[in-house]
């Protein structure tokens, strides 16, 4: 594909869509090339991650939507699965404009999903998805977030949790779903 090197920017100059902290241009390249295969950057502006991967990679996806789940145990154990595997897994919220509800999850938007885990604690068993927000901020703010006082010091330490707005998180499965 062949595209130019303009880019859309806001009033103050600065690129209007996706950029990189490092000032790196393959980021915006890349987007104005997926723009272009589509017709326009609005045309792009959202949509399933799973479409967008299996786009970019040219490899087979697997989507389970979690408003029709049945089987909660079967999941769970896919997840674990495929964490062991090291594939690549995201996740997207339902909704859309990308709006920020008070638990801190924000509609229509899409995270990666790092890692599961699962361990006891207070005689209780506990699965955690860790997720990233792309954007390096915004994160969950319930139980098990990164200020959560259900965090000792033992697991912050064997989960590397920071105290820190840095767009990752941990989320109960629960929660999640």
């Amino acid at each position: 594909m062949v595209i130019d090197d303009y880019f859309p920017v806001t009033e103050w100059g600065a690129l209007a869509f996706s950029s990189s902290k490092d000032g790196e241009i393959w980021v915006s390249l890349l987007e104005k090339a997926w723009a272009k295969l589509h017709g326009s950057y609005a045309r792009v502006e959202g949509g399933s991650p799973h479409f967008a991967f299996s786009q970019l990679c040219g490899l087979p996806g697997y989507f389970e939507s979690h408003s029709k789940l049945e089987d909660v145990e079967k999941f769970w154990r896919q997840l674990q699965d495929f964490d062991k595997r090291n594939f690549i897994m995201l996740a997207a919220t339902h909704g859309q404009g990308e709006n920020k509800n008070d638990a801190g999850i924000i509609s229509g938007h899409a995270y990666s999903v790092i890692r599961v885990i699962e361990f006891r604690h207070l005689g209780k068993q506990v699965r955690l998805l860790q997720l990233r927000n792309p954007w390096g901020k915004g994160e969950w703010k319930g139980d098990w977030s990164d200020e959560s006082p259900l965090w000792t010091d033992e697991l912050r330490q064997r989960y590397n949790v920071q105290t820190a707005d840095d767009g990752c998180f941990y989320i109960p499965l629960e929660a999640y779903l």
